[in-house]
């Protein structure tokens, strides 16, 4: 016996823990999968505009759901998630995200004037500073007793509405349009 009773356990059942984790990437994909299945109900809303897939970072197996916000620039409330990594708390993108899209400091001056004006309202729908091309964002875990991934992915397009109902006039006012 150790002094870590976990390292015990672990040891009686490691063929189990394996082979259980080895399912984390079915996980993964049934998540993923509900995501996009959900974007649908997002496009039959009339009050948002048409839900877009985003267009980089597909070469590395990342996803995302993007409302534009602005018809001035790549500014967008993106639903984002690496479907390999979902799951896997060793990674911190081990859960989908919520996050105001730009195309990062390099759009000056909107940058800093976005980041100003839409911290009240980030921050209510539980984002925090990300500093780089998503200028806030918030991941939103499974919880505990939810199993049916189809609820959960309704419940993150229907996160990401309500986020772009809140920012849309704010962005619009910021940038002047």
């Amino acid at each position: 016996m150790h002094e870590n009773p976990k390292l015990d356990f672990y040891l009686k059942h490691r063929r189990d823990i394996e082979e259980w984790a080895a399912i984390r990437s079915e996980a993964g994909a049934a998540l993923s999968t509900a995501l996009l299945s959900s974007q649908m109900k997002l496009s039959s809303d009339p009050g948002i505009p048409v839900a877009q897939q985003m267009e980089r970072s597909f070469d590395r197996g990342d996803h995302g759901i993007v409302l534009p916000l602005s018809e001035v620039g790549p500014v967008g409330m993106t639903c984002y998630w690496v479907p390999s990594k979902l799951f896997d708390r060793r990674n911190r993108d081990c859960w989908p995200w919520l996050a105001i899209e730009t195309p990062g400091k390099t759009w000056k001056p909107y940058y800093e004037n976005l980041k100003r004006s839409t911290k009240a309202v980030a921050t209510e729908h539980g984002q925090t500073m990300d500093g780089e091309s998503f200028l806030w964002k918030a991941s939103i875990e499974l919880a505990d007793e939810e199993i049916d991934l189809n609820v959960y992915a309704d419940k993150m397009m229907g996160r990401l509405s309500a986020a772009w109902r809140a920012l849309e006039p704010i962005v619009t006012e910021t940038l002047g349009v």
